[in-house]
C-alpha cells in the first residue's frame, strides 16, 4: 500500500510540472535512497505513464 501512495505523490507532481527526477522522489515522499527511487519511477515506465530522457549526465521522466 505504502508504494501505491508514492505512486499517486509522484503522478500529481509530473502532472503539475511535466517532469520528476529521481533527487525530487526522494524530496516528495517517504523513499530514502535513489535506488528505491528508481524503482518507483521504473513502476510509472511500466504503468507507460512517463517516459525516461536523458539530459547530459542526468535523467528526468517525462510525462508521456
Amino acid at each position: 500500500m505504502k508504494a501505491t501512495i508514492e505512486v499517486k505523490h509522484e503522478n500529481k507532481y509530473i502532472v503539475e510540472n511535466g517532469f520528476i527526477t529521481a533527487e525530487q522522489v526522494i524530496e516528495i515522499t517517504k523513499v530514502k535512497s535513489s535506488s528505491g527511487a528508481a524503482a518507483a519511477l521504473n513502476r510509472l515506465i511500466k504503468a507507460e505513464f512517463v517516459v525516461k530522457v536523458r539530459h547530459g549526465r542526468h535523467f528526468y521522466y517525462k510525462r508521456k
